[in-house]
This record gives C-alpha cells, structure tokens and sequence, in this order.
C-alpha cells in the first residue's frame, strides 16, 4: 500500500473530499429551500442570509469577504462602546 506525500494533490483531493462529505451530512435542505438567497442580494441581505445559514445549516462556511466584511463591522462598533 503506498503512502500518499502530506501536500501532494491526492491527498489534498482526499482531504477536500472527505471534508465535502462530512458538510453533506449537515445540509439542511429544509432550510436552504425556505430561505432562498434574493438575486441580486444586496450586502446586507447577503451578511443577514450568511448568518442565519451558520445557524441553521452546517453545509459551508460564510465566505471569506462577508466575514471581513463582519468583522471590521463588529470592530467599529467595539470601538465607539
């Protein structure tokens, strides 16, 4: 049986696919059909969509820019408490 190199790209696909298997288990199809993302989603329908979706659906993470995005948000209003 070989072994596969720590950075080489069959592991990385065997990674990525035994990642994208766990996050099928945590779909919420439920969810997904009953809260459809607006076309054309504005940023702050986007952020508020993303965030409701952390709570209800394990299927992926918000991506990265909305979650700068929140983040500097969360910081400036930190910072005028």
């Amino acid at each position: 049986m070989s072994r596969l190199l720590p950075n080489s790209r069959a592991e990385r696909l065997k990674k990525w696919t035994h990642q994208k298997y766990l996050s099928m288990k945590r779909f919420n199809k439920a969810w997904h059909e009953a809260h459809v993302m607006p076309k054309h989603a504005t940023l702050e329908q986007r952020i508020s969509w993303h965030l409701a979706h952390q709570e209800n659906c394990g299927c992926r993470p918000m991506p990265q820019k909305l979650q700068m995005e929140l983040n500097k948000r969360n910081a400036k209003a930190e910072a005028h408490e």
